[in-house]
């Protein structure tokens, strides 16, 4: 299949995810604190047969990790998520490799981090991101593991 990946505006991926990651709940719990920051990147993946239909999609925001001594600041990866009928394809990880690649590129910032959800942890641990820190429950959403990758 080829794929575009592509920066692209917070409303070309608000759907799917907020049907991936917040289903059966208000879309304004889909929406995230620094969604609309300037330097934040949202990015989708489309099979390039049918550019129109986003299939996986992800945020990167630029906020301080806390959990690292001193903190420091990275992009936290925030609301990646891949279509269910398409997932277990390699799209997610060739989303977020691009990502990684694209966003170092542009930036001097080279710490990425998220907050995963527990049932991700393996998908991250896969593209060499590292866990940090105990378990922890984000409430109304479930068991999340903080994960880090420095390039």
């Amino acid at each position: 299949m080829d794929l575009i990946i592509r920066r692209v505006a917070l409303s070309d991926l608000l759907d799917l995810r907020h049907e991936v990651l917040r289903k059966n709940l208000p879309i304004e719990v889909a929406f995230f604190d620094r969604d609309d920051d300037p330097t934040t990147w949202h990015v989708g993946l489309y099979d390039a047969k049918n550019p129109s239909r986003i299939l996986s999609c992800a945020s990167f925001m630029y906020v301080p990790m806390l959990d690292m001594a001193p903190s420091r600041l990275g992009w936290q990866l925030r609301g990646m998520a891949t279509l269910p009928e398409r997932r277990s394809r390699g799209l997610g990880g060739r989303l977020l490799q691009w990502s990684e690649k694209t966003i170092a590129g542009q930036s001097s910032i080279r710490l990425f981090w998220c907050n995963a959800r527990i049932e991700a942890v393996q998908f991250y641990q896969r593209h060499d991101w590292r866990s940090v820190g105990p378990n922890f429950d984000i409430e109304g959403v479930g068991e999340h593991r903080r994960m880090f990758k420095q390039l």
